[in-house]
């Protein structure tokens, strides 16, 4: 649980705020004035209690916390907070309005403020963890991460799995633990994009849950609940972007929904977004894609790796491809390359028969030789090998990292490493591939933003990286971990 004082309106607003948006921030003009009988709330729901603060003026609002209307958050000043019991808890330092209560061990403990005269108390339970039920598929997204056990259960954990995946209650103290998302059983596969997520059941049926902007959940409705994405399409794989969503039907064709901007659809001079699944043009067949935020590749029948979307800035020497223009109202316009149908991608430096692709992960492409090639979209454009150890079985990709299994189960990690994201015990940038800590052999990798999980031989998970939103699985005492920690669950 994260303790938050929340205010409640008890009565009527007797003067309302106004805002300066000139600088695209909501800029307190006239002071918030409440009337008498005002609440504040800390913690969520039956974890929470209420101090009546009488008359409060003059209080500060925060942009993108509160408005003056209705449910409200604000900054509040001169909040007292007396602290737990150091064995089960920690208040951490922080602003008097925001104090995270952090579980460290189980057990029961008091937590208490006081604003002015008035004051109250709450008694809180941290719960005890345990390992998992064993695991069957596992995925990363931008914050967040979900896996699917053995039983078709979906579980997910992190910054917004209480927001947007569906789950039943927010991280408590300060543990996110993995929590079942609501109305999904029978799941055998999870994905996750940057505020959505979808599943797969055993018959290849998706759905979908959380941001449905542009009707990437598939539907023209849906968002905190899974939903059913439209039409009769059964699916073999999934992978989920920003603002779309991408799969592979059970014949190898592709098929897209979403936003269409520069070319991500894949359908051709259609530039309107796609509420449902539309069949990517150009009749190809693929065995494996990978959606990113600007682009789409995937690895066709004849083992060769063609993209759609965004390639890269202008002057790209790709057959097929085109110049698009995108509108950004008072930002001027954005002009790139990009792809509105499948084109072929010309490697830069093949090497002899190692020129065959069984899959792609991120922006990088597996060949059948276990070499990874990775996409580099700076002119002309070109799949360029990577100096690697190997060979590899698998591939990911995260923002600025990737990650491969080799033949032993042992995963290597290069890139960018400020959150721990390799899980090599540091936070150095790695140009040549560095061995994840600790030994594990792994069946499975998932790349989020900056943060990375494994699926183990032994059927449990790891992350290792950034946990600034619980996306570890662990305590949020620890905003980032440079080795995998053992996701567990609340008992």
């Amino acid at each position: 649980m994260r303790l938050l004082l929340r205010f409640m309106l008890a009565g009527p607003l007797i003067a309302s705020c106004t805002f300066d948006w000139a600088d695209g921030y909501e800029t307190p003009v006239t002071p918030c004035t409440m009337v008498p009988d005002t609440t504040f709330q800390i913690g969520y729901g039956a974890d929470s209690l209420t101090l009546a603060v009488g008359a409060v003026t003059g209080l500060a609002v925060e942009w993108g916390v509160a408005s003056c209307e209705g449910y409200q958050s604000l900054a509040l000043t001169g909040v007292v907070m007396t602290g737990p019991d150091s064995a089960v808890a920690m208040l951490m330092a922080g602003p008097e309005w925001l104090r995270p209560l952090l579980g460290v061990a189980p057990g029961r403990t008091r937590v208490g403020a006081q604003f002015g005269a008035y004051r109250d108390s709450l008694l809180v339970t941290v719960p005890d963890t345990v390992p998992m039920d064993p695991v069957a598929f596992v995925a990363a997204g931008e914050s967040v991460s979900c896996a699917v056990d053995v039983g078709g259960v979906a579980r997910c954990w992190g910054g917004s799995a209480h927001l947007f995946l569906g789950a039943a209650g927010p991280c408590s103290l300060g543990l996110c633990t993995p929590m079942p998302v609501a109305r999904i059983t029978g799941a055998r596969s999870v994905y996750v994009g940057r505020d959505h997520a979808c599943t797969l059941d055993a018959f290849g049926r998706a759905q979908c849950w959380g941001s449905n902007e542009w009707g990437k959940l598939g539907s023209s409705s849906g968002g905190g609940v899974p939903i059913a994405v439209t039409g009769d399409v059964l699916f073999s794989t999934l992978s989920l972007g920003a603002s779309h969503s991408c799969g592979l039907d059970t014949e190898g064709a592709a098929y897209y929904w979403g936003v269409n901007e520069l070319g991500r659809l894949g359908a051709g001079p259609m530039t309107q977004p796609a509420s449902a699944p539309w069949l990517v043009t150009g009749g190809h067949t693929f065995a494996s894609l990978a959606s990113g935020s600007e682009r789409t590749c995937a690895v066709t029948d004849l083992q060769t790796v063609r993209c759609w979307g965004t390639l890269g800035p202008v002057g790209l020497s790709i057959a097929g491809a085109t110049t698009c223009t995108l509108a950004l109202g008072k930002a001027g316009t954005y002009t790139a390359t990009c792809a509105t149908a499948p084109v072929s991608i010309p490697l830069a430096d093949a090497l002899g028969a190692d020129t065959l692709f069984a899959s792609v992960g991120g922006s990088c492409a597996l060949t059948t030789f276990g070499s990874v090639y990775c996409y580099d979209s700076a002119p002309p454009g070109r799949l360029r090998r990577q100096a690697l150890f190997g060979p590899f079985v698998s591939v990911v990709g995260g923002e600025r990292h990737h990650c491969a299994l080799d033949a032993t189960r042992a995963a290597w990690c290069r890139g960018d490493n400020s959150d721990g994201q390799l899980g090599d015990g540091s936070t150095l940038r790695r140009t040549i591939p560095s061995a994840v800590a600790g030994g594990h052999a792994f069946t499975q990798l998932a790349a989020g933003r900056t943060h990375t999980c494994g699926l183990t031989t032994a059927s449990d998970v790891w992350c290792w990286g950034s946990n600034s939103e619980g996306q570890l699985g662990v305590s949020m005492v620890d905003t980032r971990s440079s080795v995998p920690r053992r996701v567990r669950s609340q008992r």
